[in-house]
Parts: structure tokens; C-alpha cells; sequence
């Protein structure tokens, strides 16, 4: 699923991946600091598109699609629901 510094946790390879599978404390630890690895980085990936997505507003990048409006042009390009997008 997410490639966080090295193989993912829910590589089908790795044997963690097994449902059956528990670990120690040690384990359990690494396997939540990934975790919170992987959401600080889906955080700066979601930041950096709302600064550009910003950026594409100011000089209304989005009309060359067809789209009316920028909450439009995201819906349509990132598949977000309208309701989403306006806010």
C-alpha cells in the first residue's frame, strides 16, 4: 500500500502482513511509527497539492478544461464530490 523508508507493511512478502501474526511491544512500536511516518507524509503530499491547486486558481488554470469554476475542475480532474471540492 504505502511505501514508507523501505517495504510496506502490507506487502503480501512481508510476514507481518499475516492476520494471524503477533507481535512483541518492539514490533507493535515500529509497526505505529510507520504509521505515523506514512500519515505525516500523506499530510505534506495533501498540503503541497492545496498550495498548488491555489495556485492554479489564481490564474484560472482550470478553464482551459472546460471546467466553470476551480471546485469544478477538481472534482472533475481528482474525483472529489462537489460537495468536497467547494469547501
Amino acid at each position: 500500500m504505502f511505501d514508507v523508508e523501505g517495504t510496506s507493511v502490507l506487502d503480501p512478502r512481508n510476514e507481518r502482513a499475516d492476520p494471524g501474526w503477533v507481535g512483541t511491544h518492539e514490533d507493535v512500536a515500529a509497526l505505529v511509527a510507520r504509521a505515523d511516518a506514512a500519515h505525516r507524509a500523506v499530510g505534506r503530499a495533501q498540503l503541497d497539492l492545496l498550495r498548488v491547486i491555489d495556485r492554479i486558481d489564481r490564474c484560472a488554470g482550470w478553464e482551459h478544461d472546460g471546467a466553470r469554476d476551480l471546485p469544478h475542475w477538481v472534482s472533475m480532474r481528482y474525483g472529489i464530490s462537489a460537495w468536497k471540492a467547494e469547501r
